[in-house]
């Protein structure tokens, strides 16, 4: 991910144990990134649990991190039919979902150029001079 587009200047919540323990459980890979960059690069996402406050999406390990209020609680695998991804689009180059508003037009996770189709179908209209 490029190191100038951040979802969120929010700060990294208190880690817990158990999430550190479902992050190495979860990641797709032997050596996964450190879960306080994952949380720094995720994207926050509807919340599709009722008891987390905040629940973000690291689209390359298709996983959901989820904390409740200043603390982490888990990490999650991705359930697509519970995840609301409405304002998100998939990048046509890398294939993951990102957010189109954040303050780029580029993928949030590769750098390519944003086109396409949102991920409910609806085309991303760019105005000339920005979104």
């Amino acid at each position: 991910m490029n190191q100038t587009q951040k979802s969120t200047p929010d700060p990294t919540p208190t880690l817990r144990v158990h999430t550190r323990d479902r992050w190495i459980e979860r990641a797709p890979v032997d050596n996964p990134i450190p879960l306080e960059q994952a949380w720094s690069d995720a994207i926050k996402v509807p919340n599709p649990v009722s008891w987390a406050s905040e629940v973000r999406l690291y689209a390359p390990y298709d996983v959901l991190l989820a904390q409740t209020w200043n603390e982490s609680d888990t990490v999650l695998h991705v359930d697509f039919d519970r995840l609301d991804t409405a304002s998100l689009i998939e990048c046509e180059s890398c294939e993951l979902l990102t957010d189109p508003w954040l303050d780029t037009d580029e993928c949030h996770w590769c750098g390519a150029p944003l086109t396409g189709t949102r991920a409910d179908g609806r085309l991303r209209i760019r105005r000339a001079g920005g979104r």
